[in-house]
């Protein structure tokens, strides 16, 4: 691991970090109508997309793990997913010679929605108690939809360009 990646990984946790305080602050203790869009998630997605080597299975697992206490979900079920479905996209990101964004933010959403699909199926077979489906289906579109302003923000904001995949790379994308 080099000096550059070891860099963008301690930049990544404490971005997480910092949105997980800021979600967690009471700024508004009024139900909502609407639910927001897991900004969480879709900075780990650009990460894991744009830097897929920058970011290991260790450290995803244990800042989903994180969340999953701090925001008392079931312990590892989310985690669990997530990391997964992180996997997943950093997989497909090193396969990908050309990799357009078009193609980067449906790897994203069908990750999202894999995750929530995969965390409410999993949980009502579990016999978890679980919030309705139509609220799932929501924060889905809502992550889907501001995929493209968090890739944006982390391009032009944070310098984290699109990942371009080199010999070595790929041939670790290769299954053998």
């Amino acid at each position: 691991m080099g000096l550059k990646s070891l860099t963008y990984s301690i930049l990544f946790v404490l971005i997480v970090f910092v949105l997980i305080f800021v979600k967690i602050l009471p700024l508004n203790t009024v139900p909502k109508e609407w639910t927001a869009p897991d900004v969480l998630l879709c900075v780990t997605l650009v990460w894991c997309l744009r830097r897929p080597l920058g970011t290991s299975i260790i450290l995803l697992g244990v800042l989903f793990l994180l969340q999953d206490i701090i925001f008392q979900r079931p312990i590892g079920l989310f985690a669990v997913v997530a990391t997964l479905m992180c996997e997943w996209s950093k997989r497909q990101a090193l396969r990908a010679e050309e990799f357009p964004f078009f193609i980067e933010w449906m790897t994203a959403a069908v990750a999202v929605i894999a995750i929530f699909i995969l965390v409410q199926v999993i949980a009502s077979l579990s016999l978890i108690a679980t919030p309705s489906m139509r609220i799932f289906a929501k924060e889905s579109v809502f992550t889907i939809l501001a995929y493209p302003f968090v890739a944006l923000l982390c391009r032009y904001g944070l310098g984290l360009r699109t990942h371009q995949v080199t010999e070595f790379e790929a041939s670790l994308g290769q299954e053998s």
